[in-house]
């Protein structure tokens, strides 16, 4: 056993007039469904199955968000130039897009331009070495970051370049726990203390989208463009950032993943589709899975020049001249990031209470990725730390798990820190080298309460239940991501006939009941538990349910999270 596995008990209490929607058909479906539409308590109304996009409320209650339209729309009436400064990542790329192509769409004619930071020479955000390239610009718009930029963002207001901020980022706070607003012409970011509670959850592109929908009712030029179109950026952002799907950003992935399954942009269908044709819809797995990390490859080892360039190109032969770039440097990730697991992995002190390690051989592109995984594996939040290009800095990443913020906890540190920001699930930091093992000592003895790595199970299942219309029923009440897990099921007293390693890392399998009915599984990265699996041995097991799409043929296929061995077959 992996976890601790934690039954959620039967509710009883539903709000009165919900109605289960026609469309599920399966009794365990319809169950989550109410547990997780019905129920008083779980925070999410009806409302949000199914809803349509119109329910997206007004933005104009975000604090500034009218002003930094209004100062844009100046520019743009005059003719001003426009820069877009987005973020290396996939939510600063998306973002920078969305806003790019929505204002070119209403202003073909005018000089607006988009650039992003580079992740090695540059680093993340806006900083001063980036404000003389900036200053034949009129307005700086930047996209998933400029929070704390306060220095670059003073110097260029004084140099008489209007900034307006939106990110969604957490912000700099004085000693009082105030914001320091940067003095810019809008700063729009959700994480202000004076913002509406059910904006914190956007994503950057979010935010963006936001900006985008109110100069709709500003400017009468983008009054005829329709965001729609743009979805899947927002949709792609959201999955790849991790923010929670709820409220705003449940309708916008929900309406996304129609994009993508009805106009998929090119360059994300060429590479989504590489090495080999995919089969079946996109969901949002498929988004994590076979879609963000080639986006975020190329920005792991350089520049986003590929995946931007892909994404604005109009001809078939520019997009897949792109995409074979992006999926060449997304193979050399892969490769890179192996050997630094096998540099990290031995570093790894699960007695701690939060994960910190460093080397001095790993690659500063994936250091995030490498914090994921030691999260992952050891079910607690974990910073991992490199040698910056600049010598005398260090480099670091982090990442949150099971609700233990990493940069709630880095915060008690940020006196170490040259630079440092980030939001609840992720952080990203530079240090002085020399203060390099005074923060790793300070980590290594931070104490957080107890809390074991728990599973929260919505329901037993029986194997007559787990049939392919349950498994597409699931899907249906999705998507899922960051509070609003996929359905997790118990499956009591199975034997296992067959069982076999996958590239030597994952399980697959056949969970067969006493009734001798047989389904497939597949464990994710637990190929490790292979040695203690027996086929004399009776197990109940931790799923989750999938349709498995090969050549247009859908079968149900149960995904393992965990096994506990009850006794020998009798």
């Amino acid at each position: 056993m992996i976890y601790r596995w934690q039954l959620n008990p039967p509710q009883s209490k539903f709000n009165d007039g919900c109605a289960v929607p026609d469309s599920l058909k399966s009794a365990i479906s319809k169950k989550i469904y109410k547990q997780r539409f019905c129920n008083p308590e779980a925070g999410m109304s009806e409302s949000y199955f199914g809803a349509p996009l119109s329910q997206l409320r007004d933005p104009s209650d975000l604090p500034e968000l009218e002003a930094g339209a209004e100062y844009l729309h100046k520019h743009l009436s005059q003719n001003g130039s426009i820069c877009i400064f987005a973020d290396y990542d996939v939510d600063g790329i998306c973002g920078g897009i969305l806003v790019y192509q929505f204002l070119k769409t209403a202003y073909p004619d005018h000089n607006i331009q988009i650039s992003h930071s580079d992740r090695f020479s540059e680093g993340y955000g806006l900083h001063l070495h980036h404000v003389d390239r900036l200053l034949d610009f009129n307005c700086i718009l930047t996209v998933d970051c400029g929070s704390n930029s306060l220095k670059a963002t003073q110097r260029l207001t004084e140099s008489g370049c209007d900034v307006i901020i939106t990110d969604h980022h957490e912000c700099a706070l004085d000693q009082e726990g105030r914001v320091i607003r940067p003095n810019a012409k809008a700063f729009i970011n959700p994480k202000r203390q004076d913002a509406p509670h059910y904006y914190s959850f956007l994503s950057g592109t979010g935010v963006a989208l936001m900006l985008c929908l109110v100069m709709r009712r500003i400017s009468p030029a983008c009054a005829s463009t329709k965001l729609s179109s743009f979805l899947d950026l927002v949709c792609t952002s959201i999955i790849s950032d991790s923010v929670p799907l709820v409220n705003e950003n449940r309708l916008i992935v929900q309406y996304g993943l129609k994009v993508f399954n009805t106009m998929p942009r090119p360059f994300f269908r060429t590479l989504m589709d590489a090495p080999h044709p995919r089969f079946g819809p996109v969901d949002e797995n498929t988004l994590s899975f076979a879609l963000i990390p080639k986006l975020n490859a190329p920005g792991r080892l350089g520049s986003t020049e590929p995946i931007v360039g892909g994404l604005l190109s109009e001809d078939q032969e520019s997009i897949e001249a792109h995409a074979k770039t992006a999926l060449a440097q997304n193979k050399q990730r892969m490769e890179i990031q192996q050997n630094s697991w096998m540099l990290v992995e031995p570093l790894i002190d699960e007695s701690k209470n939060v994960i910190c390690v460093y080397h001095s051989k790993i690659h500063e592109g994936v250091i995030g990725i490498l914090a994921s995984r030691i999260a992952e594996k050891t079910h607690k939040p974990s910073i991992v730390l490199c040698p910056s290009q600049n010598p005398d800095e260090i480099k670091g990443s982090g990442r949150s798990y099971d609700g233990r913020s990493v940069f709630d906890i880095a915060s008690h540190f940020s006196g170490h820190f040259k630079q440092f920001g980030g939001h609840q699930a992720a952080i990203g930091l530079t240090l002085p080298r020399s203060n390099l093992d005074a923060f790793r000592n300070g980590i290594n003895d931070y104490v957080l309460p107890e809390k074991p790595a728990t599973l929260a199970i919505d329901d037993e299942i029986l194997m007559d239940d787990i049939t392919l219309q349950t498994a597409m029923d699931i899907q249906k009440i999705g998507p899922y991501g960051q509070q609003f897990e996929e359905p997790i099921f118990l499956l009591k007293d199975v034997a296992i006939p067959k069982l076999s390693l996958l590239k030597e890392n994952h399980l697959k399998g056949i969970l067969e009941s006493r009734n001798k009915k047989r389904v497939e599984f597949l464990g994710w990265k637990l190929g490790y538990l292979s040695p203690h699996l027996s086929l004399d041995h009776r197990y109940d097991v931790v799923l989750r349910l999938r349709v498995n799409h090969y050549q247009n043929i859908r079968r149900v296929q149960c995904e393992i999270l965990d096994f506990e061995p009850i006794f020998k077959h009798s």
